[in-house]
């Protein structure tokens, strides 16, 4: 493999990056060995287009890791073309995915070394090469898990994805111990200060013109405290009683609160823990969690059913050797008794339940082989943030984002109609 030499970022190409995450995490950044798959392994899957793997590929690139190394075995096809945007018509059927994106992908930054990966294509080695693993559209449950627990046992970043049409995936695991230094990104919140009590368990009162915007278990420093100057420049971790209050513990030996102060977040390092992949297929709740994220408010429940939705084409993949034929009503049938079947079957305490519903699980597997711009670019955005947060700064995803956008379909009658005309 080719390294390129280590060298300081250029201020002014991550300006505005750099704005944002802080000159040290863009350092991080820098110093990254990222490992990118879309890998194509059954001949099932010829009529899919990977434009998600590209997607990540150019938003990663753009991200400024030290290096970027890309893998597609499969040979581009006339279906690429309607979704790679580095892929040419003379490109059908003589080079790969990886090799026809490779030479644009390079001018996006030339402080990132890209590559395509030839090395061997087995967990091991590509855990003992790079920190973050990213795969993309990969349908082979087993491959997935083995690399994951590879990754994981090089206490690196593992990342799994998927842009199904109008709805998409992703997964996010960084080991069993994994340290964000910035949680939030945002400046550390100050609050000006009314009035302190003298008590076991001393309630600080801020001004009521503003809420202190604190939380639970949030550590403070006090500064300018006339009178109880015990406070000033020490920290304690607060329990929040409203928005203009919160306690500090006891401060019945300290002197009388006269007036004035400040009361700022102290930023500390947390330590997350994350599940491996085999383990959140059927438990997918992140430890200490017991719901997934919600995207869209108005979709409450969506999620886990989704997740059943997902294990249920895993499973499909695994019976068929691909993903489901699109607008194919058998494999839509054959995916909903799937999904009723994992969702019914007794998979250990805590296993996610879902209440399933006929018409969302058939859209999944009908749209499944689909890739559309407006999807896979928002799941690239989303992907490459994670890989970012693998430098400690932000909180990732933990550990399954499931999102659909089937609303956007128009009726079943008029989508057959249509297609029965494209046909």
């Amino acid at each position: 493999m080719q390294q390129q030499q280590q060298q300081d970022f250029d201020e002014n190409l991550y300006s505005r990056q750099v704005a944002v995450l802080g000159a040290e995490t863009q350092a991080k950044l820098g110093q990254t060995k990222c490992f990118h798959s879309w890998i194509k392994r059954s001949n099932n899957l010829k009529s899919i287009s990977f434009q998600l793997g590209v997607e990540v590929a150019k938003n990663l690139v753009l991200a400024g890791p030290r290096s970027v190394f890309i893998h597609d075995e499969g040979l581009v096809t006339i279906n690429d073309l309607g979704s790679n945007f580095y892929t040419r018509e003379q490109h059908v059927g003589s080079v790969s995915r990886a090799d026809a994106s490779l030479a644009q992908l390079k001018e996006l930054n030339p402080y990132v070394t890209v590559e395509v990966y030839k090395g061997p294509l087995t967990p091991e080695a590509i855990s003992e090469q790079f920190q973050v693993v990213v795969l993309t559209d990969v349908w082979n449950k087993d491959l997935v898990s083995k690399i994951n627990e590879a990754v994981r046992a090089k206490n690196g970043g593992f990342i799994f994805a998927h842009s199904s049409g109008l709805f998409g995936s992703t997964f996010v695991d960084f080991s069993d111990k994994f340290a964000i230094h910035d949680a939030t990104g945002e400046e550390p919140k100050s609050t000006i200060i009314a009035g302190i009590t003298q008590d076991v368990d001393g309630v600080v009162t801020t001004s009521d013109e503003k809420r202190h915007g604190f939380e639970d278990n949030d550590f403070v420093t006090f500064r300018e405290v006339l009178g109880m100057t015990e406070v000033n420049e020490k920290e304690f971790q607060i329990k929040v009683k409203s928005p203009y209050t919160f306690t500090i513990g006891d401060t019945s030996t300290f002197g009388l609160y006269q007036r004035e102060g400040i009361a700022i977040q102290v930023k500390k390092k947390q330590e997350i823990a994350f599940k491996s992949f085999a383990a959140s297929l059927t438990h997918p709740f992140a430890p200490g969690r017991q719901e997934l994220d919600l995207v869209d408010w108005e979709k409450i429940g969506r999620p886990e059913l989704l997740h059943i939705a997902t294990n249920a084409l895993f499973q499909f993949a695994a019976n068929h050797g691909g993903l489901p034929e699109l607008n194919n009503e058998d494999h839509a049938e054959q995916v909903w008794k799937l999904a009723q079947e994992i969702n019914a079957a007794e998979r250990g305490e805590g296993a996610v339940k879902a209440d399933l519903d006929e018409q969302i699980v058939k859209n999944v597997a009908r749209h499944a082989r689909a890739q559309i711009t407006p999807t896979t670019s928002f799941w690239g955005g989303v992907i490459a943030q994670e890989i970012v947060k693998f430098t400690g700064k932000f909180t990732p995803i933990r550990q399954w984002l499931h999102a659909d956008f089937f609303e956007a379909l128009p009726t079943w009658a008029i989508r057959q109609n249509s297609l029965r005309k494209i046909i």
